[in-house]
């Protein structure tokens, strides 16, 4: 984290008019997508949340959540829990910071649109499956729209539990108040939420500018 962090802050810092180190090269690259040079300081917000992300591996209340994925690797599982475990955060996490850094610097510095394409790609990989590790996971202990489906129908039927006919009863089974879901949702879900949405974005206009530049030298090489 920390050096990915260092890599593409500094990218930021050290190139010049505000987007590239070759002002000719900036001018190159501007398309009708191109957005305005001050929104690459959205990555400071983005390195906060993730630094959030970090800072939840030391926290107690936050190490063992599932959302981070470290007692999963403890644990003793079969096959399929087994290809579960190759979603978990913990373990994408570092190829994602590598697949950053090297798509921000190929940007800045370098200026290599297609390099910075095919590593924001693969950005956009380890986040879908961090991404959906935390949907199956809250699928698997929280609340699903089944077991709250399952509870109107026992509620309506005479025979019902007693435990069950209260929906905070029912809620309250899994011990988690609203203060820890909020900070499971900051900590661990946030950050890559957010930096999935800027990702794709950054994706497309990066795809655009390849598109751009590959239909200009075409049209020039016929003239």
């Amino acid at each position: 984290y920390a050096l990915s962090a260092l890599i593409v802050l500094s990218s930021i810092h050290t190139s010049t008019n505000d987007d590239y180190q070759n002002a000719e090269a900036w001018m190159t690259n501007q398309t009708l997508l191109s957005v305005a040079p001050y929104t690459q300081y959205i990555w400071y917000a983005l390195y906060f949340l993730q630094g959030l992300f970090i800072i939840a591996s030391f926290l107690p209340s936050l190490w063992s959540s599932e959302l981070l994925g470290y007692t999963a690797l403890t644990d003793k599982t079969t096959a399929k829990e087994a290809l579960f475990k190759k979603s978990l955060p913990v373990a994408h996490y570092s190829p994602l910071c590598a697949s950053t850094a090297l798509s921000v610097y190929s940007f800045f510095i370098w200026n290599l649109m297609s390099l910075a394409f095919v590593s924001s790609c693969a950005s956009t990989f380890f986040l879908v499956r961090i991404i959906k590790y935390h949907l199956d996971t809250v699928t698997a202990f929280g609340a699903t729209f089944n077991k709250m489906k399952r509870w109107f129908q026992r509620r309506s039927a005479p025979d019902a539990p007693p435990d069950e006919n209260t929906l905070n009863q029912y809620l309250n089974n899994d011990g988690v108040d609203v203060t820890n879901q909020i900070q499971h949702y900051i900590f661990l879900k946030l950050p890559f939420e957010l930096y999935a949405g800027y990702n794709l974005a950054w994706s497309v206009s990066l795809y655009n500018i390849i598109v751009c530049k590959l239909f200009g030298s075409v049209v020039l090489s016929e003239l």
